[in-house]
């Protein structure tokens, strides 16, 4: 560098006064000497920054231009040190560094909104027919920015969508948070961002971590009249309380849930949803009863939730979330069934609840979600077959049980829920083992078993 180009630089760095957006354009001032080229390729600079990638082709939507033209100004781009290459996104993809591009985005989204809508319209039309999870994601992280209502509704419809799979589901938790703290997002669109990483959180193991944050989730709720989310924040509160030993503080939970969630579903019959929710809160409330020796109430709520899942999985056989849901309450019953000694009424329902987890499994061998439930209802059998003295036919339902656990466990060794599912089947292996008299494979079991207990 000449000292031409040292003053050049000197005179960039004190215009900037330390503001991120103008610093992340100093790459591009000391590459480019030509005054009208670095003009135009600011506003490429900014449109770029908007999403968290792009190729030629989304480069085109987003300034509106031919392909050819895009590609070359993508040539250009790739010169700057804070542009790099995204191979992730497939050949020719490339993404402005983190730092730059938050930075751009937000001097983007702050001194020319109407120019930010534009392009945030534009990325969510290029992405919105995507099949890939990516795609998704990036368009449903757009469409906050472009109809803020629209995009609650997406959210809460692609979350469904994604279940439990780790990598899916991360991806659209880190869009979500992304938004949040980027203080974007106001109202319902706040609130649903708030919330999904909770329930993400919650379903990993995670839930008596979240206590403060259940809280924020209720109190923002409230303050924007949102029913059906205060109800879910009372309701993953009354699981932060359980995970806590705290049963008459989740019992105070779930039956205020269940208090706004009635009053929803009876003022809207038709209204699925709302219907469903009140079906989950149920189900909590049987939970609680059971752990509080109360079976004649958790009785009366569990038949109360499996006839509202009943009538909901009948009008819609293909609705994979309400047959599922009919299968929680069967074996919620069956558990109850066991508690009260009548096995045979157990049996049924475990034997129907295992038909539905082995159809959902098999139409979708890839969701994580309908895996584990085939697991769970697995183990329900294999439990009630060793307590009629059929051991073999709990070590079939064990070990099939274990294959699924371990499958999951392996997948994501982080996930505390699917290593602990491992453990307890371990566990019932090692237990059937020794009933069988074979000490070997039980001491393989329970070491193996202790091995995650530790680690977890």
């Amino acid at each position: 560098m000449d000292a031409a180009d040292e003053q050049r630089l000197l005179h960039i760095l004190r215009a900037a006064q330390g503001d991120p957006a103008l610093l992340a354009l100093i790459p591009l001032d000391l590459t480019f000497t030509d005054e009208a080229e670095r003009e135009r390729l600011r506003t490429v600079l900014l449109a770029a920054a908007v999403p968290h990638w792009f190729d030629a082709p989304f480069l085109a939507a987003l300034l509106a231009t031919s392909l050819d033209g895009a590609s070359g100004l993508m040539g250009k781009l790739q010169r700057l040190t804070n542009v790099e290459t995204f191979p992730a996104r497939g050949d020719g993809a490339c993404n402005v560094h983190e730092a730059s591009r938050l930075a751009l985005r937000e001097h983007l989204r702050l001194k020319h909104p109407d120019l930010w809508q534009t392009y945030a319209q534009r990325a969510h039309a290029h992405l919105a027919a995507g099949k890939e999870t990516h795609e998704r994601v990036e368009a449903l992280y757009h469409l906050f920015a472009a109809d803020a209502d629209a995009a609650v509704a997406a959210c809460k419809t692609l979350g469904g969508y994604l279940g439990q799979n780790p990598s899916t589901r991360a991806a659209l938790c880190l869009a979500l948070n992304e938004l949040r703290d980027e203080g974007w997002l106001t109202g319902a669109a706040l609130v649903e961002a708030l919330r999904a990483p909770l329930w993400y959180r919650s379903s990993r193991g995670e839930v008596s971590q979240l206590e403060a944050e259940a809280w924020a989730l209720l109190d923002l709720a409230k303050a924007h009249a949102h029913s059906s989310r205060v109800a879910d924040a009372y309701l993953l509160l009354g699981d932060v309380h359980i995970a806590h030993g705290e049963l008459s503080k989740a019992l105070d939970c779930h039956t205020e849930s269940k208090t706004i969630s009635e009053r929803l579903a009876a003022s809207a019959p038709d209204n699925a949803a709302r219907q469903r929710d009140l079906s989950v809160s149920l189900n909590k409330l049987g939970n609680l009863a059971v752990a509080q020796g109360d079976l004649a109430r958790a009785l009366r709520c569990f038949s109360e939730a499996k006839t509202i899942a009943e009538r909901l999985a009948a009008s819609d056989p293909a609705n994979a979330a309400w047959q599922r849901d009919l299968g929680i309450s069967l074996n919620k019953l069956g558990d109850l069934a066991v508690a009260q000694g009548d096995l045979a009424r157990a049996l049924r329902c475990f034997s129907e609840a295992k038909t539905i987890a082995e159809r959902l499994a098999a139409s979708d061998p890839a969701n994580a979600e309908r895996q584990r439930d085939l697991s769970i209802s697995l183990n329900k059998l294999g439990n009630l077959a060793v307590a009629q003295g059929d051991l073999a036919g709990g070590l079939r339902s064990f070990s099939e049980s274990k294959s699924i656990a371990e499958h999951l466990a392996a997948s994501d060794p982080a996930n505390a829920a699917w290593q602990r599912d491992l453990f307890v089947s371990l566990n019932k292996l090692g237990d059937l083992a020794v009933a069988q008299g074979d000490l070997a494979r039980a001491l393989r079991c329970f070491s193996e078993a202790k091995t995650i207990a530790k680690r977890l």
